[in-house]
């Protein structure tokens, strides 16, 4: 299987959660205006629609974060890497991909030991209505693999960056280009 067919997998799934929290994003929207609906009506509110709502705000921040990163709308700060020869610039692009990783794949480990202990326990959110926790704990185990995975594959791309002919070709078409110009003048 190429690199090239595992990263098109890697970007279906993360498209495939981004979707799932869109949907989450409407459901969450649905009820809120039922809530208000509601507790103008009545005076009071929807029972169980606060704690759905912080439920479902993990599962719109987690489903969707992984895709976020795929689009490159994620924050970046390129203060020092804009000032930096291409290569080297690439160069420390990958070694923070590689750095953001590791500390993704500590937040999944920590993130997957509480899922567990969270069903384990049957930890609950206790309100009006209780909800389970431990599916949204799980959910942000997903988030966090799928993001390893995005920037896996961005890693990927950045080594590929780093290869020596890409640049040799980018020297040739750079002096190209000034040959054509100066025979143009």
């Amino acid at each position: 299987m190429s690199w090239t067919t595992i990263d098109r997998q890697i970007e279906v799934i993360s498209t495939w959660m981004a979707r799932a929290s869109g949907f989450f994003t409407l459901v969450l929207m649905a009820i809120m205006l039922v809530d208000v609906a509601t507790r103008l009506s009545t005076g009071s509110s929807l029972a169980g629609a606060f704690e759905l709502s912080e439920t479902l705000v993990v599962l719109i921040v987690f489903f969707g974060i992984a895709f976020v990163e795929r689009s490159g709308n994620n924050v970046r700060v390129t203060v020092v890497t804009e000032r930096l020869p291409a290569r080297v610039a690439n160069l420390l692009r990958a070694v923070g991909t590689l750095v953001t990783m590791l500390v993704i794949v500590w937040f999944a480990y920590a993130t997957f030991t509480e899922a567990i202990s969270s069903y384990q326990i049957r930890e609950f959110h206790v309100g009006l209505v209780n909800f389970p926790l431990w599916p949204a704990r799980v959910v942000v185990v997903l988030g966090f693999i799928a993001l390893f995975f995005e920037f896996l594959a961005t890693l990927v791309r950045q080594i590929r960056e780093l290869s020596p002919d890409k640049y040799k070709k980018v020297k040739k078409m750079d002096l190209e280009s000034k040959i054509k110009i100066e025979v143009a003048q």
